[in-house]
């Protein structure tokens, strides 16, 4: 089946949606791009940062700081969207490691089948049968 979708032009990811039978909600949260979403300040690490490190937490809020004071007129800015602007700035945003280490995971396990299924084919012309594990 994985083969068949590789030779009809079907995406990787998508292959190995359908080996797996995953479809509906599931299929669509793994095949957006993340990247197209906005990005969320994880407030969390900000404060562990902010209680670990110190020194460090301060030196990315003084520079995101100057940037944000750079380009925005901070004076005329409300003070809930200049800190939001900060935050930004330090790049300090939530990440959906499950949700890419499972599509990696997925794309990998798909090239492994195709892989098979070529060797498997390639063995059948020789006169074999079939590749093992």
């Amino acid at each position: 089946m994985a083969y068949d979708l590789k030779q009809a032009g079907t995406d990787i990811l998508e292959i190995g949606l359908a080996v797996r039978y995953i479809k509906g909600a599931k299929a669509k949260y793994l095949i957006e791009d993340g990247r197209k979403k906005g990005k969320e300040i994880d407030s969390q690490k900000l404060i562990e940062l902010s209680e670990k490190n110190f020194d460090e937490y301060d030196k990315i809020l003084r520079k995101a700081e100057a940037i944000v004071n750079k380009r925005e007129d901070a004076h005329t800015m409300d003070s809930r969207d200049y800190d939001d602007l900060v935050y930004r700035e330090m790049r300090v945003f939530k990440v959906d490691y499950v949700r890419t280490t499972r599509k990696k995971s997925i794309r990998t396990n798909t090239h492994k089948l195709i892989n098979k299924a070529v060797a498997n084919i390639q063995a059948v012309e020789k006169g074999m049968f079939g590749v093992g594990h």
